[in-house]
Protein backbone atom coordinates (compact mmCIF):
# COMPACT_ATOMS: atom_id res chain seq x y z
CA UNK A 1 0.00 0.00 0.00
CA UNK A 2 2.81 2.84 -0.50
CA UNK A 3 4.45 2.02 2.87
CA UNK A 4 7.62 0.41 2.10
CA UNK A 5 10.09 2.31 4.37
CA UNK A 6 9.76 0.23 8.30
CA UNK A 7 11.05 1.62 11.45
CA UNK A 8 11.29 -1.13 13.77
CA UNK A 9 12.83 -1.58 17.13
CA UNK A 10 12.13 -4.34 19.76
CA UNK A 11 8.84 -2.44 21.20
CA UNK A 12 7.01 -1.52 17.38
CA UNK A 13 7.60 -1.11 13.79
CA UNK A 14 6.53 1.76 11.87
CA UNK A 15 5.48 1.39 8.04
CA UNK A 16 5.85 4.81 6.37
CA UNK A 17 5.91 5.92 2.82
CA UNK A 18 9.20 6.57 0.68
CA UNK A 19 10.80 9.90 0.76
CA UNK A 20 11.96 10.47 4.78
CA UNK A 21 8.85 12.82 6.06
CA UNK A 22 7.44 11.33 8.77
CA UNK A 23 4.50 13.37 9.28
CA UNK A 24 2.72 11.55 5.95
CA UNK A 25 0.33 8.62 7.39
CA UNK A 26 1.75 5.40 8.50
CA UNK A 27 1.09 2.43 10.17
CA UNK A 28 2.48 1.76 13.49
CA UNK A 29 1.79 -1.17 15.40
CA UNK A 30 2.83 -2.09 19.09
CA UNK A 31 4.45 -5.85 19.44
CA UNK A 32 3.36 -8.42 21.90
CA UNK A 33 6.27 -9.63 23.87
CA UNK A 34 5.39 -12.74 23.24
CA UNK A 35 4.14 -12.79 19.74
CA UNK A 36 0.14 -13.89 20.34
CA UNK A 37 -1.87 -13.33 18.04
CA UNK A 38 -5.39 -12.23 18.88
CA UNK A 39 -8.67 -11.63 17.56
CA UNK A 40 -7.83 -8.21 16.54
CA UNK A 41 -8.45 -7.13 12.78
CA UNK A 42 -6.46 -4.41 11.11
CA UNK A 43 -8.19 -3.46 8.20
CA UNK A 44 -6.57 -1.34 5.58
CA UNK A 45 -8.05 1.08 3.31
CA UNK A 46 -7.12 0.99 -0.51
CA UNK A 47 -8.00 3.40 -2.80
CA UNK A 48 -10.67 1.60 -4.66
CA UNK A 49 -11.89 -2.28 -5.95
CA UNK A 50 -9.15 -2.49 -8.38
CA UNK A 51 -6.24 -1.81 -5.39
CA UNK A 52 -8.09 -4.44 -3.06
CA UNK A 53 -7.71 -6.98 -5.88
CA UNK A 54 -3.96 -6.16 -6.68
CA UNK A 55 -3.53 -6.64 -2.71
CA UNK A 56 -4.98 -9.79 -2.62
CA UNK A 57 -3.47 -11.33 -5.52
CA UNK A 58 -0.15 -9.80 -3.54
CA UNK A 59 -1.33 -11.70 -0.38
CA UNK A 60 -2.58 -14.68 -1.88
CA UNK A 61 0.71 -15.29 -3.61
CA UNK A 62 2.68 -15.05 -0.21
CA UNK A 63 0.44 -17.42 1.26
CA UNK A 64 -1.83 -16.00 3.41
CA UNK A 65 -3.22 -17.84 5.82
CA UNK A 66 -7.22 -18.52 5.79
CA UNK A 67 -7.21 -16.04 2.98
CA UNK A 68 -10.90 -14.75 1.49
CA UNK A 69 -10.71 -13.41 -1.85
CA UNK A 70 -12.43 -10.12 -2.37
CA UNK A 71 -16.07 -9.63 -2.56
CA UNK A 72 -19.10 -7.61 -1.25
CA UNK A 73 -19.62 -7.65 2.22
CA UNK A 74 -23.32 -7.20 2.47
CA UNK A 75 -23.59 -8.08 6.35
CA UNK A 76 -21.38 -4.55 6.62
CA UNK A 77 -22.95 -2.76 3.84
CA UNK A 78 -23.68 -3.12 -0.22
CA UNK A 79 -21.14 -1.59 -1.18
CA UNK A 80 -18.00 -2.64 1.41
CA UNK A 81 -15.46 -4.54 -0.85
CA UNK A 82 -12.52 -6.25 1.00
CA UNK A 83 -10.28 -9.58 1.22
CA UNK A 84 -9.41 -11.28 4.60
CA UNK A 85 -6.72 -13.01 5.14
CA UNK A 86 -3.57 -13.78 8.07
CA UNK A 87 -0.39 -12.58 8.40
CA UNK A 88 2.27 -15.55 8.88
CA UNK A 89 1.89 -14.81 12.87
CA UNK A 90 -2.07 -15.60 12.56
CA UNK A 91 -2.83 -11.49 12.65
CA UNK A 92 -6.07 -11.05 11.06
CA UNK A 93 -5.67 -8.47 8.32
CA UNK A 94 -8.33 -6.87 6.26
CA UNK A 95 -7.86 -4.27 3.05
CA UNK A 96 -11.30 -2.68 2.12
CA UNK A 97 -12.62 -0.29 -0.45
CA UNK A 98 -16.03 1.21 1.55
CA UNK A 99 -17.79 3.24 -1.62
CA UNK A 100 -20.34 2.89 -4.48
CA UNK A 101 -21.37 4.12 -7.72
CA UNK A 102 -25.27 4.64 -7.89
CA UNK A 103 -25.13 5.56 -11.90
CA UNK A 104 -27.79 7.14 -13.52
CA UNK A 105 -30.27 5.69 -15.94
CA UNK A 106 -29.24 8.90 -18.40
CA UNK A 107 -25.57 8.07 -18.38
CA UNK A 108 -24.28 10.49 -16.65
CA UNK A 109 -21.21 10.59 -14.73
CA UNK A 110 -21.42 7.70 -11.74
CA UNK A 111 -22.10 9.33 -8.26
CA UNK A 112 -20.13 8.21 -5.44
CA UNK A 113 -21.92 7.11 -2.33
CA UNK A 114 -20.06 6.91 0.88
CA UNK A 115 -20.62 4.34 3.50
CA UNK A 116 -21.38 7.31 5.87
CA UNK A 117 -24.27 8.63 3.42
CA UNK A 118 -25.63 4.99 3.14
CA UNK A 119 -25.98 4.64 7.36
CA UNK A 120 -27.10 8.01 7.75
CA UNK A 121 -30.12 7.53 4.86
Amino acid sequence: MGFSDIVADPDSVCYYRPGGDRSNPFLGLVLDPLHRPNGTRVALRASDRLEVDRLAEIARWAGAAAFEPPHVCDEYTPFYYATFFEDADGNKLEICFRSSFDCAQDDREPKAVSERSFWLA
